[in-house]
């Protein structure tokens, strides 16, 4: 906010102390500390709302990866809900909703981090979920309650993909 303080300390003074007419060189320098004075404001609007909206998100992510694991611990006990069974192909639907949505979720979070390997960079939330993902598909084998199955590792990964390509779209 510009303040008479502001304007005071902007403004011309003859040799006697009082505000003279500003000539054209001066209200150049006065527009000019104006526009400044707007654009720093501006700035630290936008960083501070930068700010509050990475929070929101990681509170989101925090809330969604907590559903996630519980989601996870449901199935490895036996106890999701029967009902779930009435809908055609729900396993392989709940894999792409529920990967592409924590994918999303990641990504926002992390921004566009990457990591190199090779000579390829692989953005890091992706990459580090699709380990994750293969090792929690592998580690059904031990499970009475669940079966390795290639095409959930597939669905899996197409809501990792789908996930990823809809957080690219959002930036």
């Amino acid at each position: 906010m510009l303040t008479p303080t502001f304007y005071a300390t902007h403004l011309p003074r003859d040799r006697f102390g009082s505000e003279s007419s500003l000539d054209e060189a001066d209200e150049m320098n006065l527009s000019q500390a104006v526009a400044n004075r707007i654009c720093r404001t501006f700035i630290t609007m936008k960083s501070q709302t930068t700010k509050a909206s990475r929070l929101g998100w990681r509170l989101v992510a925090g809330l969604y990866a907590s559903l996630f694991l519980i989601t996870l611990f449901l199935a490895y006990t036996g106890n999701l809900p029967s009902q779930l069974g009435r809908i055609p192909f729900y396993d392989k639907i709940g894999h792409v909703v529920l990967y592409s949505m924590a994918t999303y979720l990641g990504q926002r979070v992390l921004g566009d981090r990457r990591i190199r390997l090779w000579a390829i960079a692989v953005p890091l939330f992706p990459f580090l979920f699709a380990i994750g993902t293969v090792t929690e598909e592998l580690l059904q084998m031990f499970s009475p309650n669940r079966t390795l199955d290639a095409i959930d590792l597939v669905a899996s990964g197409l809501g990792i993909v789908l996930g990823y390509w809809l957080a690219a779209r959002g930036r």
